[in-house]
């Protein structure tokens, strides 16, 4: 007998979506003065500073490169950087293209792990530990951007968010730097499979037991965690750089004192799944929370979009691209371990 998977969580999605869009277009038409507005000031834009800004943009992407192969180096893999620059540009136009994600970026980027010799346990771990980095770098800017409106915008209503921003502040540096931790969830994992049926824990017992293994032998020091925390922070510090670049090649004074905590605000909620890269979701925050702190409507809409063409719609492309050639040569390199007679890999895709 077919029993059928209940459709709720993707029904929901797709009306979240489907809200989110409706109320972009509802906004795009109540702006089309901005957008007008927009759309001249294009043609008018500094293209040196627009330069600048793509370059940020790339530094941010090297960042990200860097953090995965620091990363693997720590559980003794080597991975070309070049190889990781690819896939990070590949991920990225995944989860800025596809619904539901992070499902499919995080398992082509599973398979490209173990593509490249990573076993299962350490990817998942290299995996786990880029979110908490990422995660403590957007909580350090989120910090500093609402200490600034708190202190120079006169916003004192930002003040929980500033505690809020502390305790995941908190929370990120203790998971990042404490293995002791993560080996303390894993004994507790196996106690608690002991309460699992039989089956469930013959699956589940040898998996813990790897990953125990794994984490017992890895030796995070206080250097290895500040580059890591670093490199976290420099991935969103050079997009962050990207919007600020922006006003200038508009001709348009930077607004310090929102900006920071504006792109923050609206990287988290771009985090939700609803939209795929958090398409409307950024674009109408971050522009909700400049005009807040008093920058003109048009001017927060034109440096918003200005900012998303060259983090978003120009990433997407060109990370296509990447996706094809990385898949393009592990379809060669098991065609020719197939030659060869050696076994083909099942991550080869």
């Amino acid at each position: 007998m077919h029993i059928r998977r209940p459709l709720t969580r993707p029904v929901i999605r797709i009306l979240l979506a489907a809200i989110v869009v409706g109320i972009l277009l509802i906004l795009l038409f109540s702006s089309r003065s901005e957008l007008v507005f927009a759309l001249h000031r294009l043609s008018t834009i500094g293209l040196r500073w627009t330069l600048l800004a793509g370059i940020s943009e790339a530094m941010s992407v090297l960042c990200y490169a860097l953090l995965q192969r620091k990363l693997l180096a720590i559980t003794g893999y080597r991975v070309n950087l070049w190889s990781l620059l690819g896939l990070s540009i590949a991920t990225d136009a995944i989860a800025d293209s596809l619904p539901g994600e992070p499902v499919f970026s995080s398992a082509f980027r599973f398979r490209q792990y173990q593509r490249h010799g990573v076993d299962a346990t350490n990817a998942a771990w290299v995996m786990i530990t880029v979110l908490v980095a990422l995660a403590l770098g957007l909580s350090i800017l989120l910090l500093l951007g609402v200490l600034i409106s708190v202190s120079f915008g006169g916003h004192h209503q930002s003040e929980e968010l500033a505690v809020l921003a502390i305790i995941v502040l908190g929370l990120m540096l203790i998971v990042l730097t404490r293995i002791s931790l993560w080996l303390r969830v894993i004994r507790l994992g196996l106690r608690l499979n002991r309460l699992l049926p039989q089956r469930f824990e013959q699956r589940i017992t040898p998996a813990l037991l790897r990953a125990q293994r794994v984490l017992a032998e890895l030796h995070l020091g206080i250097p290895s965690s500040l580059l890591i925390g670093l490199l976290g922070l420099a991935e969103w510090g050079f997009d962050l750089g990207c919007l600020i670049l922006i006003f200038p090649a508009l001709d348009v004074r930077v607004p310090w004192v929102s900006v920071i905590l504006g792109y923050a605000a609206s990287q988290i909620i771009g985090v939700i799944p609803i939209t795929p890269g958090g398409l409307g979701t950024i674009e109408g925050s971050l522009s909700g929370v400049l005009i807040a702190f008093g920058t003109a409507a048009r001017h927060a809409i034109t440096s918003v979009l200005v900012y998303r063409l060259i983090s978003y719609w120009l990433i997407i492309p060109i990370g296509w691209l990447a996706f094809l050639a990385i898949t393009i040569t592990a379809r060669r390199a098991g065609r020719d371990r197939s030659a060869a007679g050696d076994p083909p890999k099942a991550c080869d895709a």
